[in-house]
């Protein structure tokens, strides 16, 4: 029936009438849950089970869950809930309600009424709203019953009359109220976790439990808080009351302010006002505050403090507390008089029974503890800042909730409410970058309601003239495309006429409020829709289209608009300025609490499970599988996806089959085989299934993956829980993964999660521990990339496979197109691990590089650089002419060869070029890249070699498949027009130039900028050219006028060396001066010889010569080096008028020479590490090989450079020829080859590969290897070694070609062993120092950032300081010796922290010349001829001392609570290291010292005690263990229960002790107990946790070998009387929980008759 009566407020369009409606003729059932008794089906894990106590104010909570086995869940498959249904309380809080979320699918419930089946279109969650209204609740509560426990029945239900609107007014007035709910409970959470936040930091800034200090201390404050009775610091007065209180109370504005507790802020300290005042008349009788003055409330809501902001009396229920000897900051002591502490000892001495009361005595004999002044104001404004973003937070949620019950809103299109929205500048504008200019904002500035202009670049006028019609308004709206898209700002009036690039404007309407439209872009509402709505795999973006559709829900006017964006912008400018007034030491965990916390794993590992299913995996997860269930799961796929009749014929996968292709997988064995398994689309079984008559022993081929099917066709992409690894040794244990991720059944993606608090590193290092154990082998050994989580952090890397190392140096973040990390969680899960991105990481962003023998996988910047080629060539017209693609500029070792060829995979893949052609310029570059390429590809065959110009011109014109990818240098490929008339016919170029032809050139700075370049340009005049560089040619160092820029088009990506070494993707640089000749000894030549004198007697003597001698021994007339005038001119150094003959001198190069040698074995790292000596030119290179053959006749050195003998050149040749024929024989010899000058290019190659430890040299023997590499030119750019660390420099070098020098020392190593690359420079070392900078300025900017390691003596600096901070720490701790690890977590992270720190400037030291015996070292300061004296701190011993204390913070006892994780960073190197450097000959002759000392009848005490004193100091190289052995050996043979051995010796006697001791332990628990040896020994050998106690039962199976009859005779022996056998029980768990933890315990021997 129809109903007339409609809302007061209509959203605009409505206007229908409201209907009566039954819920019984809505929904086809409406009844019960399962009703009765469920608690035996009840199970730790397992399905959620869905009760009243989660259905509250119409949402489901999970503040308490309870979970059902499978067999109970399956019997309610009839009742399972789905998506959209309803449910509600019929049962104690009857007719709360909620909707069925998405997540909660398939979830059985438990006394609940169920709402399904509608019959009609009905919006579920516009029911849920009704059900919260008024009328709803009073209709409900007149048809409940029952007195005690109110109850409704589904049946009544049925009869249920709602009011219900047509199905779109259902949706809006939904979506209203939900956008509503999403903003409400968003703040309601960031109260609630500043409120916890603030409760956790008053636990750690002020001591617990009567300590002198805190947990959590202020940088620079470390004395210990003072404890004083409370009376003896402040004076304490009650207030009083005027009775009776009514005749004095007045409304006149001339009373007193009369203070109750009611006045007091909800939140806050400060009580600015009263409701009441009092007639002056009643002053006698009560207390006056005023301005400054501290009240306690002494009654009811007793001991809360609070500050007197305004003049007051106070009755007798406060207290007033007056600081006036001044000992307090009155914020600090308004805090501490808050704190749980002081509120404990309140309640222990209150008086009273009801009500408990406070007076002036018990409060003054509390005790306090307070620091001095200076932090108590520290931490008094830390906690002022804490209360006013609570308070902030409250107003701001108060007034959501009147906002929005206000007038009526309107829903509209976010187009309807602008003038325009458009993208901003859209083109590279790298090229027009400047100084100054006009402003130009991009993404990254633009921050949720503010612009933010700290890093903002400029472009030139004369480009941004151009884009007159995208110029910036004042009011108008940027909004972020990629990054966090949809975050929006206001443009200030400031900016007006400012650019963008590529983010989106809007230009809101006069009668739309932009602020308005601002705060609703940055609110829940908004970025929800963002994140439905984004595009993209890697870097998700959004769009004008999106932003146009985008639904907004308006207020009734501007001026409603204007007051609300107002008031949030207010609120939130207070909290951003309180926010970052918070104290910076503090801002870290601040934020985690905050943001992303995650205290238990498991809820981490829920939240990004459903962040998985939000970006394109299967709902569906599949939990706790084995590896057996996994293959079925796989078998099941691969029937679904080829069950046609060609290939299973509709007849299933057996498990004889599937056997097959594991076999198949364990042959291949390694990632890197394993990559092409998975991408060669298809593989080939036997047919064993007898039901596939049609193929039944014959092969058949299944597709099993392929890489286009990208979240199309046959693609699955399923979610594993907690997998099941089964132990691969009897002695291992069973164990259970994370996450995995499965792509058409295979496990490609292994998870490990970490909770907020715990390292990423552990997680990674939890991946190795399960590779060692063989965890990833059969089915497992699919899995091809491994992803280490925890809710701050996440690294990625590639699957090392069971013969590889994992390698921290390439453990990778993922990051934005801007080479911004990304580390949040969720941005990670729609990134990287998103659908189709994961897809993608498996098909093109892995490279199984058969040159290495590994399994790599791209980078975030290569993935960015080849999607911008790929997508810049799907876009060409092939016939505009239009040859400029663009350039990438990756710097130098960041992998652009691998980026190169991956961008040509990918064209050739999509078909959107013809030919792919790599041009190299170099043949010993091209041989090297080709190799490279070859092994990237998935068929060798792939890349295609051009031998000579015929093979060229006939890949060119082939239409094979195979001929796409090709490989040449540019010299042939410039030869091309010119050979035409001879080695091909006209039309058979004309066919060439009809294909479309992409070009990439590697290494795009060089040579190519030549007459060869635009030949191949004329030649070809549709292809489109690329180019590669880490070093691009701007306009301070162009070539033949002409910029990387002009040549190849606009700059597509930029990944600088900054940015490579800031990511740890590349080394930075330690650049040496070496300094052959003293300055004041060059100067001095240079002067004498510019004054035209033999003698300085005689430059003196003459004045003309005098003068010219004086400017030029004068620093501030000629400088060392030379350098340009701000006029432009160039005034020449010393070293420019240095003749070239000065350094060809054999004293010169003998000099080099020594030099090298005598820093051979620290630079080299003993051998390790090879090195590259750059000369000057050839006869130089020969020269300098001679000497080295002759001063280090076992170094392994050779020369490379250009072979070419000019028979014109007369004796020169003749050298030259001799030169290379010495190094072949020698190399010939040396390493049993066969090289000669005619095949000088395989020499090259050999040379190349030995170099790099590449095919065939990939475990090359130390004797094998080449040491020194003399050149030229050749090698210092393109080749890659990460085994060269060091390049000596006799040559000078600017700008692309220094950094490209430079850079063959940054590959990364481990950086324990190689943390940066080593350069030592001899000829005009000023001059090379300006060209260093100049060239660094250019490549990096002003800002290097870490481009350059410390030097010696600032390592130096930097252990002596890590030194100082490590032994405060332990001295703090009360531990001066430094024999054992501190108890407190928050003091071991630090020293963890420290010592990481100590031996990352130790290595880097070492490598510079730092030995332990050397205890001072100089350094230079100002200039060469001063010097200052660094002293080293640290002893060798004192170091191994504390990589000794290092290594014990993982081990038994560290104080985890045997939680298994630190909640810090170890770095398992250093763990790793051999600390067996302990000094046992001096602990053996303390103790020997001491024995003898015993024996001798007259030896004093004194004596005695001063030698066990210095045994006991000896004790620090011991772990705490061992420590604790020896302690007791002393012990014994202090007492005689030892007897002492000839030729035993201190060491062996600890180990005696600890073997002894550790089995008579075990012994005793079988004695007494029964229980079974040889499984304790197993479970002690296995570290165990108590997370992992129990883990498969092996607690229980151990508990069960105990014999219960010893046990209780045991315990009755132990007490003396007879021990009920359930407390038998209980204390044997016990026991054996301690015992195993602990890694063994004493059991004490039960005494006989003990009563």
């Amino acid at each position: 029936m129809k109903n007339t009566n409609v809302p007061a407020i209509r959203f605009k369009g409505f206007d229908d009438d409201w209907e009566q409606r039954k819920l019984g003729d809505i929904y086809g059932s409406i009844g019960n849950a399962f009703v009765g008794t469920a608690t035996p089906y009840y199970a730790e894990q397992g399905h959620f089970y869905l009760e009243s106590n989660n259905v509250k104010d119409g949402q489901i909570n999970h503040n308490s869950e309870v979970f059902i086995n499978d067999e109970f869940y399956e019997k309610q498959k009839d009742k399972w809930l789905h998506t959209g249904d309803m449910v509600m309380v019929q049962s104690g809080h009857v007719g709360h309600a909620a909707v069925i979320p998405e997540e909660l699918d398939n979830t059985a419930a438990h006394a609940l009424i169920m709402f399904r089946n509608p019959k009609e279109e009905i919006e579920p969650y516009f029911l849920n709203y009704e059900y919260q209204t008024d009328k709803s609740k009073k209709k409900i509560e007149n048809i409940t019953t029952g007195n005690t426990i109110k109850h409704i029945l589904a049946s009544d239900m049925q009869e249920f009359i709602v009011d219900v609107p047509k199905y779109e007014e259902q949706k809006v007035i939904a979506c209203y109220f939900r956008n509503i709910d999403y903003l409400i409970t968003l703040h309601q959470r960031k109260l609630e976790k500043i409120k916890i936040m603030r409760k956790s930091m008053l636990e750690k800034i002020f001591p617990q439990n009567d300590k002198n200090s805190p947990k959590i201390r202020f940088d620079g404050y470390t004395d210990d808080w003072e404890q004083r009775k409370f009376s003896e610091l402040v004076t304490i007065e009650r207030g009083g009351s005027p009775r009776p209180i009514d005749k004095f109370i007045t409304n006149d504005e001339n009373g007193l302010n009369w203070v109750k507790i009611g006045d007091a802020p909800e939140q806050g300290n400060y009580i600015t006002q009263t409701a009441e005042k009092i007639r002056p008349e009643g002053l006698s009788k009560t207390r006056e505050v005023h301005p400054g003055d501290l009240i306690l409330s002494n009654s009811m809501s007793f001991g809360r403090p609070y500050i007197m902001a305004i003049d007051g009396c106070i009755h007798d229920g406060w207290l007033a507390i007056r600081d006036t000897k001044k000992n307090f900051d009155l914020k600090f002591l308004c805090t501490l008089l808050g704190t749980d502490g002081m509120l404990n000892q309140y309640k222990a001495m209150a008086a009273g029974s009801t009500v408990n009361n406070l007076n002036k005595e018990l409060v003054g004999g509390t005790s306090v503890a307070f620091p001095m002044m200076k932090e108590q104001i520290k931490i008094g404004d830390y906690f002022t800042t804490i209360d006013h973003l609570i308070t902030l937070h409250q107003r701001q949620l108060k007034y959501m909730w009147l906002t929005w019950e206000t007038k009526s809103w309107e829903q509209r299109k976010f187009s309807e409410l602008c003038d325009m929205v458009t993208v901003g500048i859209a083109n590279s504008a790298t090229h027009a970058y400047s100084d100054s200019g006009i402003v130009m904002f991009r993404n990254q500035n633009i921050k949720p309601n503010f612009l933010d202009d700290n890093d903002i670049i400029h472009i030139k006028p004369e480009f941004e003239s151009r884009y007159k019609n995208k110029r910036l308004k004042k009011n108008d709206l940027l909004v972020a495309r990629t990054g966090y898209p949809g975050t929006a700002c206001v443009v200030p009036e400031k900016y007006e006429n400012s650019q963008t690039f590529t983010t989106l404007i809007a230009r809101p309407k006069n009668s739309v409020n932009p602020y308005f439209l601002c705060q609703y872009l940055n609110s829940d509402i908004g970025v929800k829709y963002f994140e439905s709505t984004q595009i993209g795999g890697g870097q998700k973006n959004s769009g004008a289209g999106i932003l146009n559709e985008m639904p907004v829900m308006l207020p009734s006017g501007i001026e409603e608009e204007s007051k609300i964006a107002e008031y949030f912008t207010n609120f939130d400018h207070l909290i951003t300025l309180h926010q970052r007034k918070k104290n910076i030491h503090l801002k870290d965990y601040f934020r985690r609490k905050i943001m992303t916390g995650f205290d238990k794993e498991a809820d981490f590992e829920q939240a990004l499970i459903t962040a998985l299913q939000s970006n394109g995996w299967e709902k569906q997860v599949i939990q706790h599988p084995t590896e057996e269930q996994l293959i079925q799961n796989w078998a099941d796929i691969l029937f679904e996806n080829n069950r046609d009749i060609d290939r299973l014929n509709d007849c299933p996968l057996i498990p004889e089959e599937m056997d097959e292709l594991i076999e198949q997988i364990k042959r291949l064995r390694t990632p890197l085989a394993l990559n092409g398994f998975i991408n060669g689309k298809t593989v080939s079984i036997t047919r064993k299934n007898p039901s596939d008559t049609l193929h039944y022993g014959k092969e058949v081929s299944l597709k099993i993956y392929d890489r286009m099917e990208i979240a199309a066709g046959q693609s699955r992409y399923q979610i594993v829980q907690q997998p099941l690894f089964s132990r691969h040794q009897k002695v291992l244990q069973d164990r259970r993964g994370d996450l995995m991720l499965l792509i058409n059944g295979m496990p490609l993606f292994h998870i490990e999660l970490k909770r907020s608090g715990i390292p990423v590193s552990e997680a990674c290092n939890q991946i190795g521990k399960y590779a060692h154990e063989g965890i990833f082998t059969g089915l497992f050994s699919l899995i091809q990339v491994f992803v280490a989580m925890n809710p701050e952090e996440t690294l990625y890397f590639a699957n090392p496979g069971p013969d590889g190392k994992f390698n921290s140096d390439f453990f990778f973040h993922w990051a934005d197109f801007n080479n911004e990390p990304i580390n949040d969680w969720r941005k990670v899960a729609s990134t990287i691990l998103s659908i189709p991105m994961a897809h993608q990481l498996i098909g093109f962003y892995t490279v199984a590089d058969d040159s290495d023998g590994v399994l790599k996988v791209m980078r975030s910047y290569q993935y960015y650089a080849a999607n911008k080629i790929s997508d810049r060539v799907s876009k060409n017209d092939w016939t505009a002419g239009k040859q400029l693609g663009g350039y990438i500029w990756h710097t130098t070792g960041s992998g652009k060869t691998m980026t190169s060829f991956k961008s040509a995979q990918l064209i050739a893949n999509s078909r959107d070029a013809d030919k792919v052609v790599f041009l190299m310029d170099r043949i010993e570059l091209g041989t090297q890249s080709l190799k490279e390429y070859r092994a990237f590809a998935d068929n060798a065959d792939d890349i295609q070699e051009t031998e000579d110009t015929v093979a060229l011109i006939g890949k060119l014109k082939s239409i094979d498949p195979k001929d796409t990818l090709i490989v040449s240098s540019i010299q042939k490929m410039s030869n091309i027009r010119e050979d035409a008339d001879s080695k091909m016919q006209a039309k058979d170029l004309l066919d060439m130039q009809s294909k479309r032809l992409v070009f990439i050139i590697d290494e795009c700075h060089r040579s190519t900028f030549g007459e060869m370049l635009s030949n191949i340009k004329k030649t070809f005049p549709n292809a489109l050219f690329f180019g590669f560089t880490g070093t691009p040619v701007f306009e301070e160092n162009e070539k033949a006028m002409n910029t990387t820029a002009d040549v190849f088009g606009n700059e597509l990506h930029r990944y600088s060396i900054a940015d490579g070494i800031r990511d740890k993707n590349v080394l930075g640089f330690d650049p040496s001066m070496v300094m052959v000749y003293r300055d004041k000894e060059l100067r001095q030549v240079v002067a004498l010889q510019q004054a035209k004198a033999n003698s300085v007697e005689e430059a003196v003597a003459d004045p003309a010569k005098s003068k010219k001698y004086y400017q030029f021994m004068s620093e501030q007339e000629i400088p060392m080096a030379g350098e340009k005038k701000e006029d432009g001119t160039y005034l020449k150094g010393i070293e420019d008028y240095c003749p070239k003959e000065q350094y060809e001198t054999d004293a010169y190069q003998d000099a080099v020479v020594e030099d090298i040698a005598e820093n051979w074995l620290t630079m080299s790292r003993g051998n390790r590490f090879h090195a590259v000596f750059a000369t000057s030119s050839i006869p130089e290179a020969i020269q300098y090989y001679q000497k080295f053959r002759k001063r280090m006749p076992d170094l392994r050195v050779t020369g490379l450079f250009d072979p070419t003998i000019d028979n014109q050149g007369g004796q020169k040749s003749l050298e030259k020829e001799d030169g290379l024929r010495d190094m072949l024989i020698e190399y010939n010899d040396r390493y049993d080859q066969h090289f000669d000058i005619g095949g000088y290019a395989k020499f090259k190659k050999d040379v190349a590969a030995r170099l790099s430890h590449k095919k065939p040299y990939e475990r090359i023997k130390p004797d094998q290897q080449l040491d020194l590499l003399i050149v030229v030119n050749q090698m210092l750019t393109g080749f890659d070694s990460k085994w060269i660390n060091t390049l000596y420099l006799d040559k000078v070098l600017v700008y692309q070609n220094l950094i490209q020098a430079f850079s063959r020392t940054n590959r990364l190593f481990n950086i324990n062993e190689k943390p940066f690359g080593s350069i030592r420079y001899y000829r005009m070392p000023h001059t090379m120092k300006r060209n260093i900078e100049e060239a660094v300025k250019l490549y990096s900017g002003d800002r290097p950032r870490g481009l350059f390691a410390d030097h010696l003596p600032d390592n130096i600096e930097h252990m002596n300081q890590t030194f100082r901070e490590m032994l405060d720490l332990f001295q703090s701790a009360g531990i001066p010796e430094l024999d054992r690890v501190p108890e407190e977590i928050s003091v071991k992270a630090k020293f963890a922290k420290l010592f990481r720190e100590f031996s990352t400037y130790l290595q880097a030291a070492q490598i510079q010349g730092f030995v332990w015996e050397k205890k001072t070292y100089e350094r230079t300061v100002d200039d060469i001829e001063n010097k200052e004296t660094i002293e080293v701190l640290v002893t060798e011993d004192q170091y191994h001392i504390l990589q000794l204390r290092y290594k014990e913070l993982r081990g038994p006892g560290s104080g985890n609570g045997g939680s298994g994780e630190v909640p810090f960073s170890i770095d398992p190197y250093l763990t790793e290291q051999n600390t067996g450097v302990i000094d046992y000959n001096y602990m053996n002759s303390r103790f020997e010292k001491w024995k003898k000392q015993l024996e001798q009848p007259d030896i004093s005490q004194e004596t005695l005690n001063a030698t066990l004193e210095e045994l006991h100091k000896s004790f620090a190289f011991l772990s705490q263990e061992e420590q604790k052995y020896a302690n007791l050996f002393l012990h014994d043979v202090q007492t005689g229960d030892v007897k002492l051995q000839e030729g035993v010796t201190f060491q062996d006697y600890i180990y005696q002790y600890r073997n002894n001791v550790k089995n008579e332990q075990v012994h005793k628990l079988h004695r007494y107990f029964g229980i079974e040896e040889g499984l304790v020994y197993q479970m002690l050998d296995s570290n165990v946790t108590k997370d992992n106690l129990n883990e498969y039962g092996r607690f229980d199976a151990l508990k069960a070998t105990v014999v219960k009859e010893k046990a209780v005779e045991y315990y009755t022996k132990k007490e003396g009387k007879k021990v009920p056998l359930f407390r038998v029980n209980n204390r044997v768990n016990s026991l054996l929980t301690e015992f195993l933890l602990e890694g063994g315990k004493d059991i004490p021997d039960p005494s006989e008759g003990e009563n």
